[in-house]
């Protein structure tokens, strides 16, 4: 069983590990995974990049996949028009405006689509792990009052983004397994007709066992590097996603997330 406090490693102290040791450890062991980076003084950037780099690569390839899946493409498309529809009715925009918008920016497989795709991946992705690793350190340091390099907690979250990784391709099998962009390793998976306007269903999505997987991680994570009990730290992470969560929901701000 876990020590909540850090394990009297001395500082400096370092095993040294191939990604491969790496991914393993961060599934069997995490503890001891992330009491070696606190003792490190040096930031790995490869504990990040590396999985940065295979997300932003698995969801371009997944992208692609799903846009020229004629049945995935369509069902895409459809949520989208959904989307416009519900702009028409609430009277911000005509019904021959959403048409041609649609046409010409948000159609599955047309060239702005793609665009916008790759933009969102290459771009949104980075921004997610440095934006939440901003929130966990002033976390960390406001509320825990710890002290923790900031790219320590890069590195922290990061290294979780290779749970994403195996949520992304679990998700991927399922949705060409069901035939459905809407199914995910979470509580919609058990929703017949998903709608993504109707928030049980969105409330449902976010109930997904790969991401208390990471929160759990990151939880441990964080505890280490910053020298605090994990019963301390776990419902400071787990409080922060459900605030958002709910926000989420509530508003339609990245319900897809």
């Amino acid at each position: 069983m876990m020590n909540d406090q850090a394990s009297p490693q001395a500082e400096g102290e370092v095993r040294h590990r191939s990604f491969a040791d790496v991914v393993v450890d961060l599934i069997s062991s995490p503890a001891e995974l992330f009491e070696d980076i606190r003792v490190n003084p040096a930031v790995r950037t490869a504990h990040w990049l590396a999985p940065l780099v295979v997300l932003i690569l698995m969801g371009l390839l997944v992208g692609q996949l799903i846009v020229n899946n004629s049945s995935l493409a369509d069902q895409l498309g459809s949520t989208i028009r959904k989307g416009f529809e519900q702009q028409v009715q609430a009277g911000k925009m005509t019904q021959e405006q959403a048409d041609q918008v649609y046409d010409q920016f948000a159609r599955p497989g047309s060239t702005m689509f793609m665009i916008s795709q790759v933009g969102a991946i290459v771009i949104g992705t980075p921004i997610v792990l440095f934006s939440l690793s901003v929130i966990y350190w002033l976390l960390g340091k406001w509320v825990l009052k710890g002290q923790a390099p900031y790219m320590k907690v890069v590195e922290v979250v990061g290294l979780t983004l290779i749970i994403a990784i195996l949520e992304a391709i679990v998700t991927t099998l399922l949705v060409f397994i069901m035939n459905s962009v809407f199914a995910t390793p979470s509580l919609a998976l058990f929703v017949s007709d998903f709608d993504v306007a109707n928030k049980l269903h969105v409330a449902m999505a976010k109930i997904n066992g790969f991401t208390f997987w990471s929160l759990s991680v990151i939880s441990i994570g964080l505890a280490r590097i910053l020298v605090r009990p994990l019963g301390k730290v776990i419902p400071l992470v787990f409080g922060a996603w459900l605030a958002w969560a709910i926000v989420s929901v509530a508003t339609g701000v990245g319900a897809g997330m």
